[in-house]
């Protein structure tokens, strides 16, 4: 079957209404923590995401002892701080940029350590990153849900904003902008190859043959 333009987007458009504007159905309930239809687009999507990362990370053989201590912490962290309130139509929940909140902080950093020409975080390539993100944004959702008590005859939704989740579109966005401009393995980030291949950089003119100052071994600047 050939679907137009329009058709295409009837499609969607009535696939929204199914998951994300309709009441939704409890499909799987602990406590006050459900897995509705509106949190079907986030349950299929966050282990499609672990598994992309986790491919990938035992594939570079990029992992870190410190990796586990790290997701632990944040998510700690988050349960220390993080509460529930009004997002949408009065009902209540964790806001997405509350949850995605340290990994944009963290971005904004990293983007001023690499603008002073600091070295980058050569060990950490974006499928590492994606799979802290992702486990952190699960567990802190997860454990705020727990937590938190329900309104009388409530329930929290895991991924309940549906389309708009934090857990649908939080990983794959930063990973996106990790990779696209600040890991130095990408071919999108302003520094030369030349740069690209010891592993330092620093944002130029152009992808290609940036200003990156840059040095060899031997301390004697690249050309």
């Amino acid at each position: 079957m050939r679907l137009t333009a329009k058709g295409s987007s009837e499609l969607l458009h009535n696939g929204q209404m199914i998951l994300c504007e309709a009441p939704p159905l409890i499909l799987f309930l602990h406590g006050d923590l459900a897995i509705t239809t509106r949190s079907i687009p986030s349950v299929l999507a966050v282990p499609i995401y672990l598994v992309i990362c986790l491919t990938f990370c035992v594939r570079r053989r990029a992992f870190g002892w410190e990796d586990p201590l790290i997701v632990v912490g944040l998510v700690a962290a988050q349960l220390a701080v993080l509460k529930t309130g009004a997002v949408s139509e009065g009902a209540a929940g964790l806001p997405g940029y509350a949850l995605l909140a340290p990994f944009m902080l963290f971005l904004a950093g990293y983007a001023a350590w690499r603008l002073a020409g600091k070295k980058p975080l050569s060990n950490w390539p974006w499928p590492r990153f994606g799979l802290v993100v992702t486990l952190t944004l699960l567990l802190s959702d997860i454990g705020i849900a727990l937590l938190t008590p329900a309104a009388a005859g409530k329930v929290w939704q895991l991924g309940g904003a549906c389309l708009k989740d934090a857990l649908l579109i939080g990983p794959p966005f930063v990973m996106i902008v990790f990779y696209g401009l600040l890991d130095c393995r990408s071919s999108w980030v302003f520094c030369s190859q030349k740069c690209v291949r010891l592993g330092r950089c620093r944002f130029g003119m152009d992808g290609k043959s940036g200003d990156c100052q840059c040095q060899s071994g031997a301390g004697v600047p690249l050309s």
